[in-house]
């Protein structure tokens, strides 16, 4: 969950000098077509990642949505965020210097703080969990 930056020109024209999300990345979210689209090409180009019986994600999580997940799966290492937005970014660990849909969040919600998380990591059945809307706090999550 950290922002990138110190790498150079990406894929499809990205300039990425300094990656790390900005308060101007808060309320903007990748257009769902979009996603459909990075996903349907990930499925053609990584098909062992990307296998055709797993979906693109139907749709985003709204800004403002809760989430929380365990480091290493250890309950006693409990992450906490909140989604204000979403976008592309390279990879830097990518050898072909490929885009990958990430969350923008604060993490912990209370900081102004942003960072990311990737969307596909956060969408998967043992990742980030949505905590209830409307919560104060997080501990109305098994």
């Amino acid at each position: 969950m950290m922002g990138f930056s110190g790498f150079g020109m990406g894929m499809g024209g990205f300039e990425m000098d300094n990656d790390d999300p900005t308060p101007e990345d808060i309320g903007i979210f990748i257009p769902q077509e979009e996603l459909q689209a990075w996903w349907a090409d990930m499925q053609r180009k990584y098909p062992q990642v990307f296998p055709a019986s797993d979906p693109c994600p139907d749709r985003q999580w709204p800004k403002d949505t809760k989430i929380r997940t365990y480091f290493d799966g250890d309950r006693s290492k409990e992450m906490n965020a909140i989604i204000v937005g979403s976008k592309m970014t390279v990879e830097p660990l990518s050898p072909r210097g490929e885009v990958y849909p990430k969350y923008v969040v604060r993490c912990p919600p209370s900081s102004s703080e942003l960072s990311y998380i990737h969307l596909t990591e956060a969408h998967e059945e043992d990742g980030w969990v949505v905590v209830e809307e409307g919560s104060t706090n997080y501990d109305n999550v098994d």
